[in-house]
């Protein structure tokens, strides 16, 4: 991914070299392609180039009075070129993205924000009137961070070149810190770990002019909720689903080199055999990892026979892991809290594919995706009758019922609760949660037809996907989802979900013939109980990690506590507390501010 960072001076000063040389400096060894960078006036934009599609350039780009500086990558161009042509709007370069968006905001203001489809974050200035417009992608694929301090605005795709500004201060935000402990995860997207930085929700945009505060955020996109899709041949579900995938993958495959996360699941090995299909003379190669340390994990032979039946390369790792290991690395940093006890492991891994190509896909999150809805939503949406028809139907092929929608089976196999609705972890000092409060989960709001896809729009989607930005592994290397491009949204969630969604039939119908047998038919993994083996490892190796609890940790649990679960406790618990080995780890690394080399006489100034 390309970064950015974008500023305003509002002390009656101008924007100089130097300011934007220290904002750029973080994204240094991100971005190694190329700097380009513009001033004028109070207002300063830098475009950290790299290059991971045909026809991308480097910025920031013009047109007229409009600066754009961000990281784009657009779905479906030939409906909005064909629109553009619609307005009288000469159309610019088809395969330069950030000459597409300028053109469409010259074309209809803030009202293009809406017709956007793809991975993007950027921040564009409008000279005419005078204010700075920050975006932000629907599935929120590409982070945003800013912070308006009343003398300065600042804005960025990388939380660190935010924070390289001299008026943020390093003050932390604790609620957001609370939530991390308790669930590995930061649930308000709207709140970093720091007092004075922000992030733009997936979706939102909002102005922010030369000499006053930001507005408010306001949404260009929501979640497809589709009407049902009625066709009178059933396979026109499964090759529309073929060809809306395809539209994804193409759309994603504008360079000659992929790798691809490849397992011996469905969902990679249909982006696999799609990516074949669609760029037939791409180098794509598949990188699996299977854990076979630590069970009999079959991943790597599924996934070798898929990608021989594609006619793919193909690379398995079976490393075992050292969980916790980098914990005790005076080098290791990330910009906030990662839960990820084998986090050296991933970015080798990473940087594995990264040697291949500079775009990997990913082929999650297709379980989601096709979650169904019990048969009484169903008939809410597709009526009684055709439910009934359905069902029956499918029982009689299939031999099994549909789900339901009651969870039957959970109650009466007495399924725990579930981590997220847990209380709070006692390790937790007492007086922090009073002062922060305890943080407690909140839902995403429910689809109406397909309560499951709610938790795509959740903040563990969100922080996984930043997770696993340039930003946190430090290479060049872009992830791409084509399993969330919106056209395969709206056409899954069109479908009827019997017998469409159940066990993805849509998906393994539409693949047939494509992909082996094994694949086809094999049911979802359950993974074994892995807790006890992983904690046992941990141990085994000294228990890595554990002087974290020496630092300023202590200002938020209760270090004898934990002591006391890391020497005596059950394997779940030492898992479970390992959260606060990674916090305690990020104390002492990640929250002083490093310093930085200013970058600018690496500029090219435009």
């Amino acid at each position: 991914m390309s970064g950015f960072v974008a500023v305003i001076r509002r002390d009656g000063r101008p924007a100089d070299r130097a300011l934007l040389g220290r904002l750029g400096a973080p994204l240094r060894d991100l971005t190694p392609d190329r700097f380009g960078a513009w001033i004028e006036g109070p207002v300063g934009l830098v475009h950290a180039f790299l290059g991971t599609r045909d026809g991308a350039t480097a910025g920031p780009h013009a047109r007229g009075a409009l600066r754009l500086a961000g990281d784009i990558r657009l779905d479906d161009r030939p409906r909005l070129i064909a629109a553009l042509r619609d307005a009288g709007m000469p159309v610019p370069d088809p395969d330069d993205d950030d000459a597409l968006v300028l053109a469409a905001y010259e074309a209809w203001g803030e009202a293009a924000f809406e017709r956007l489809r793809g991975d993007f974050a950027f921040a564009l200035w409008d000279g005419a009137r005078r204010h700075l417009v920050c975006v932000r992608d629907g599935m929120g694929v590409r982070p945003l961070f800013y912070a308006d301090l009343g003398d300065a605005f600042i804005c960025a795709n990388a939380l660190d070149a935010v924070r390289a500004h001299p008026a943020v201060s390093n003050a932390l935000h604790d609620p957001a810190l609370v939530s991390f402990l308790r669930w590995g995860w930061n649930v308000d997207v709207r709140r970093s770990a720091f007092s004075d930085i922000r992030r733009l929700e997936a979706a939102h945009y909002f102005t922010v002019p030369v000499d006053g505060r930001a507005g408010a955020a306001r949404r260009h996109w929501r979640f497809p909720a589709p009407p049902p899709l009625r066709v009178r041949d059933e396979r026109e579900y499964v090759e529309g689903y073929r060809e809306v995938l395809a539209a994804a993958v193409r759309d994603r495959m504008r360079q000659p080199t992929l790798a691809l996360q490849l397992s011996g699941g469905l969902d990679s090995t249909i982006l696999a055999a799609t990516a074949r299909r669609v760029a037939p003379q791409a180098g794509v190669k598949g990188f699996t990892y299977a854990a076979t340390s630590l069970f009999d994990d079959r991943e790597g032979v599924l996934a070798a026979e898929a990608a021989r039946f594609i006619g793919i390369a193909h690379e398995l790792d079976e490393t075992p892991w050292r969980p916790l290991a980098h914990l005790d690395d005076p080098g290791f940093r990330t910009p906030e809290p990662i839960d990820d006890a084998d986090y050296p492991h991933t970015r080798w891994w990473l940087a594995r594919m990264a040697s291949h190509s500079r775009v990997m896909f990913v082929g999650e999150d297709g379980d989601t995706l096709f979650s169904p809805p019990g048969v009484a939503l169903m008939a809410r949406t597709w009526g009684a009758w055709e439910t009934v028809r359905r069902a029956v139907g499918y029982v009689a092929s299939a031999r099994r019922l549909p789900v339901l929608g009651w969870h039957l089976r959970d109650r009466l196999r007495g399924r725990p609760v579930e981590r997220v609705y847990a209380p709070p972890p006692a390790w937790i000092r007492a007086d922090v949660l009073a002062r922060t409060g305890p943080q407690d989960f909140v839902e995403p709001p429910p689809h109406p037809t397909r309560p499951g896809t709610k938790w795509l729009l959740g903040a563990y989607w969100q922080d996984g996907m930043e997770c696993d930005s340039f930003a946190y592994v430090r290479l060049p290397l872009e992830w791409r989802w084509p399993m969330l491009d919106s056209r395969v949204i709206e056409h899954v969630l069109s479908v009827p979900p019997i017998p469409w969604c159940q066990r993805k039939e849509l998906a393994r119908a539409a693949y047939s013939g494509a992909l082996p047998q094994s694949v086809l038919t094999r049911r979802k993994t359950v993974l074994p109980p892995l807790q006890p083996l992983v904690a046992q490892r941990w141990v085994q190796m000294g228990q890595p990690g554990l002087s974290a609890l020496d630092g300023p940790v202590g200002a938020y649990v209760d270090v004898p506590q934990l002591r006391s679960i890391f020497k005596v406790g059950s394997p779940a618990a030492m898992e479970d507390a390992w959260v606060a080995l990674h916090f305690g780890k990020w104390l002492t690394s990640g929250v002083s501010v490093r310093e930085v080399e200013t970058i600018e006489s690496l500029f090219d100034f435009v």
